[in-house]
């Protein structure tokens, strides 16, 4: 990685996690039974702390990136590529097969749907001159409407969890696949 990618890698780091977890660490009393000194400053300096690399960091995050030059990489236009060719080699993949028209017909639409995500992205990408990159409303729109109906399935699952439907390691996997299709909506989407 160049010196521009990793200023850029280190700008959009952990933002405050470690703090949290460092101030939730702090006993509430001492072993004698006395308020833990100080612990109010503590937390209050946390709280600046987050808010600041969250704001702060987060806000000239882009900036930064425009001003280091960056861009996407060539494995985004790739993994467009990639679909593409899946595509075009599918009828013959279902020729030498022998697949079901069902089969065929259900990766065709899969493809499709990522074939079209990854030009959106790709559209989303382009520097149109002025060093913004520019979202179209609709897409934008698209967009928090998947991340709204993400976060309703993880209020289910934990609701399943809590009544005891569901145990805990298939929480975490069913969570990290939400995670993932979280993530695949594009670059700052993963998950919140």
């Amino acid at each position: 990685m160049s010196g521009k990618e990793v200023l850029v890698l280190s700008w959009a780091g952990t933002r405050g996690v470690i703090t949290l977890a460092a101030i939730f660490s702090l006993p509430l009393v001492t072993s004698t039974g006395a308020p833990f000194p100080g612990r109010d400053l503590l937390q209050f300096c946390a709280f600046v702390i987050v808010l600041v690399t969250l704001v702060g960091q987060g806000m000239t995050f882009g900036p930064l990136v425009r001003a280091m030059g960056l861009q996407a990489d060539a494995a985004d236009e790739a993994r467009a590529a990639s679909v593409s060719a899946a595509l075009a080699g599918l009828d013959q993949i279902t020729h030498d097969e022998g697949l079901e028209p069902g089969v065929t017909s259900a990766l065709r639409t899969s493809l499709d749907q990522r074939a079209a995500r990854y030009r959106r992205r790709l559209e989303a990408l382009q520097d149109p001159g002025d060093g913004t990159i520019v979202i179209s409303p609709a897409l934008e729109s698209a967009l928090s409407a998947r991340h709204l109906v993400i976060d309703v399935q993880r209020e289910e699952l934990l609701r399943w969890r809590d009544a005891g439907r569901l145990p805990d390691a298939s929480l975490r996997i069913l969570e990290r696949e939400l995670d993932h299709e979280e993530y695949a909506l594009g670059p700052g989407a993963g998950p919140r």
